[in-house]
């Protein structure tokens, strides 16, 4: 879903049906559907039905009020993907700073951690859903990672196409530097960001081992699509196929 919806916003939309589905998305409710065209209202449709599905399934284990959280954070970042489809329509570059404050929550991992909070039955609490929501500690250091990691290895093949500027193009505006050096500093910003998630991991905290053992999951698995300056996620390539082969087909035995 995250996925369709991010393409939506990206390379599909007009600029003014994206408006209209973001304020629809901010109303929540089927009867926001009717200015949308055809395409959209399908889509919006199947947000609605999940989040329906959602908290039906986990209404059985008493925990479908978390589904609230989650719901607010999709909310957010349909936000942030409107604010990137405003600059592109302005062919506005924003500079570094203010692009990753945006492109940390569009980025989705801050939601996809919430989603995956939802399965974690009563170990995750009011408390940490919003923890997780404000993106600080562990969260926002796994969105620098992916966000970053996702730029670099993705820029060349957007920016040939009419694509908002990445955090590349962003830090050589802020910075007044080349391409090369902007790259090279990105990638120092993902290695900063990966020993504070590693001490994170070894601090003491009030938050269950488990959620924090699972955004660093989350992050092991952006390290594994963009490593080596590659988007194996946006252009699945053999070698991604054999690692979800290896994973989901033909697994080690225990």
């Amino acid at each position: 879903m995250t996925s369709i919806l991010d393409d939506t916003y990206d390379a599909y939309g007009l600029f003014d049906e994206l408006g209209l589905f973001t304020e629809a998305v901010q109303r929540w409710g089927k009867s926001c559907t009717n200015k949308l065209p055809d395409y959209m209202k399908l889509v919006y449709k199947h947000v609605l039905n999940t989040f329906d599905d959602c908290e039906r399934d986990l209404a059985k284990e008493g925990t479908s009020h978390f589904v609230s959280h989650v719901r607010h954070m999709i909310k957010d970042q349909y936000q942030a993907y409107f604010q990137e489809a405003k600059w592109l329509h302005e062919k506005y570059i924003p500079m570094y700073d203010e692009y990753m404050e945006t492109a940390n929550v569009s980025l989705g991992y801050t939601l996809l951690t919430s989603v995956a909070f939802l399965a974690m039955g009563r170990l995750a609490t009011d408390e940490a859903f919003q923890w997780a929501s404000q993106t600080v500690g562990p969260v926002k250091d796994s969105c620098v990672i992916g966000r970053l990691m996702s730029d670099v290895a993705s820029h060349k093949r957007e920016q040939k196409r009419n694509h908002i500027a990445s955090a590349v193009e962003c830090y050589m505006a802020q910075y007044g530097v080349s391409k090369e050096k902007a790259i090279v500093a990105l990638y120092k910003e993902v290695d900063e960001a990966w020993t504070s998630l590693n001490k994170d991991m070894f601090r003491p905290t009030k938050f269950p081992r488990p959620l924090q053992i699972l955004i660093l999951n989350l992050t092991r698995a952006l390290e594994v699509f963009y490593r080596l300056g590659d988007d194996e996620y946006s252009v699945v390539n053999q070698n991604a196929q054999d690692k979800i082969k290896a994973v989901l087909v033909d697994p080690i035995a225990l």
